[in-house]
């Protein structure tokens, strides 16, 4: 197959610039290897993160300082946890990607800070073995309170936008119920089984049921837009879908058609409860990383009376 030839056009489109590499990590939630950098491209573009496959060539502590060429012009890319927003330049050799840099130094305004140092370590050694020489991780490991605490804010951001879903499409469903009969599935049932059969509820207020079903909506408004901060509220969003699906079960079980439909609320009342359940990890671990981070768990027991001077 032959490539197709760019133009002149193409190649203006981007925007490269030369920056200097101020800090350098590893980054091991990365499907290859590869390190976390921050550039800075001066005052104009500012500094920017990255996520370079170059692992072969370099050592974290020797990237600080160097000048690379970027595309500072490309949409942002989420790797794992991490959001890359320029692409810096690199091109392949015998022993893998090594980067683009100008042959004398650019022009950049802004010092560039020295990383620390960190003591090299012999990890899995015995204690008192001699340093073994080359890269040993200069970076200290997370706790295992933090590693739970990282799990559990990845698993609520995940799940959390299940709660935007429904509420869209809750909000489309009553709109267009007054024009078909289209059910979108994964939203609230009651509010459209409401706007479709008004006349039905003729010994009940309607605008009670109005009132209940505009409720029902915005609470998952609102579970969505606070379960970031304040994860139990998530708790609201469970019991209100569940009681959605109590009401579905009761209306589309004499209509084998409308199975399908309850089978698709029984999933979203999963992702709902994986919510909660992120929300409750989340609690656990906020509580053992203070305690991992109180005066007794570090060997410091608390003073409960002042020194007294003899």
């Amino acid at each position: 197959m032959e490539k197709q030839l760019a133009t002149f056009e193409d190649f203006f489109r981007l925007d490269i610039r030369v920056g200097t590499i101020l800090t350098a990590q590893p980054f091991p939630k990365a499907r290859r290897p590869a390190y976390q950098l921050t550039v800075d491209f001066g005052p104009e573009i500012g500094v920017k993160k990255s996520s370079a496959q170059i692992t072969d060539h370099y050592r974290p502590e020797d990237l600080p300082g160097i000048q690379v060429l970027g595309v500072v012009n490309f949409p942002p890319r989420q790797i794992a946890d991490f959001m890359s927003e320029v692409l810096v330049l690199g091109t392949y050799s015998a022993g893998g990607v090594i980067l683009i840099t100008p042959q004398q130094p650019a022009a950049n305004p802004n010092p560039v800070p020295q990383q620390p140092v960190y003591p090299q370590q012999n990890y899995g050694q015995p204690a008192g073995a001699p340093q073994q020489p080359g890269y040993q991780q200069p970076y200290p490991q997370p706790t295992p309170a933090q590693a739970l605490l990282a799990k559990a804010e990845r698993s609520l951001n995940n799940y959390r936008v299940t709660l935007l879903l429904v509420a869209i499409l809750s909000l489309a469903n009553c709109l267009l119920a007054q024009v078909s009969n289209t059910y979108l599935m994964f939203s609230l049932f009651f509010p459209y089984d409401l706007s479709c059969h008004l006349n039905a509820y003729w010994d009940v207020p309607v605008p009670l049921l109005i009132v209940l079903a505009v409720l029902m909506v915005a609470a998952m408004f609102l579970c969505w837009a606070l379960s970031k901060k304040s994860p139990k509220v998530v708790w609201i969003a469970f019991l209100v879908y569940l009681a959605d699906t109590v009401y579905m079960f009761t209306q589309v079980l004499s209509n084998v058609n409308n199975l399908i439909a309850l089978l698709f609320h029984a999933y979203v009342l999963f992702c709902i409860a994986q919510i909660v359940a992120a929300a409750r990890q989340l609690e656990r671990a906020q509580k053992a990383l203070a305690e991992e981070q109180s005066p007794v768990h570090n060997g410091q027991a608390p003073c409960k009376h002042p020194p007294v001077e003899l």
